[in-house]
């Protein structure tokens, strides 16, 4: 799901705490862009986020009270998280020099009698959620700085929802392989490897009775 930069111009973005923010911005990014749902388990939270399960159990209630999300249990499941939209959030319009041949400004100093525009510093906070999740679900995890590195150079020739699900596709591919035949991360994304036809899936391991966690 696109976070439009306007978002953090907003009463509800400035009334979470940073930790609140992360967990926030994490489920926005991975939320269906049409539904605006997503259901992640509580060690899939932990896991990609990093986080002990205390912590975002802690802050979930602070999300949901600020009404950026409303969260549904399932017994037996996960819980179904729905990103609700911000009524102020507006997609921020083009910006555009004043004068011909002149480059607009990005800042928050304006340069006079040059025609620059001066906007609003845009946080990369969401733009690296995206790319630490990308490197999380790729089924090897050597060279982090490098990998790191292609992912953001990928994301320039194809969408990260895109780029996502080809990754996912692939680390269910190679599930159970040894992992000296898996490719490094940097190799696969900077060989444009999500282009390629994917391999046949391996068997699917037996599912447990029990689903994850509901926080």
């Amino acid at each position: 799901m696109v976070i439009s930069p306007a978002i953090y111009d907003t009463p509800e973005w400035k009334g979470l705490s940073t930790s609140a923010r992360y967990i926030y911005l994490y489920l926005r990014t991975r939320a269906d862009s049409v539904t605006g749902k997503t259901f992640p388990s509580l060690q899939t939270l932990v896991n990609d986020l990093k986080m002990s399960k205390n912590t975002i159990i802690e802050y979930m209630p602070e999300i949901e009270k600020s009404g950026l999300m409303v969260k549904e249990k399932i017994p037996g499941r996960w819980c179904v998280y729905t990103i609700l939209p911000v009524p102020k959030e507006v997609v921020p319009k083009e910006v555009v020099p004043k004068e011909t041949g002149t480059t607009p400004y990005i800042g928050t100093t304006p340069v006079p009698n040059q025609g620059h525009i001066q906007i609003k510093n845009i946080s990369i906070t969401d733009n690296m959620v995206i790319v630490e999740k990308i490197y999380q679900e790729y089924p090897k995890k050597v060279a982090r700085g490098q990998a790191i590195k292609a992912i953001k150079t990928a994301l320039k020739k194809v969408g990260s929802e895109t780029l996502l699900e080809a990754v996912k596709k692939y680390a269910v591919s190679v599930r159970g392989k040894d992992q000296k035949f898996i490719p490094h991360p940097a190799t696969w994304f900077n060989g444009e490897r999500w282009l390629d036809e994917t391999p046949a899936e391996a068997p699917a391991e037996k599912k447990s009775k029990v689903g994850g966690l509901c926080v």
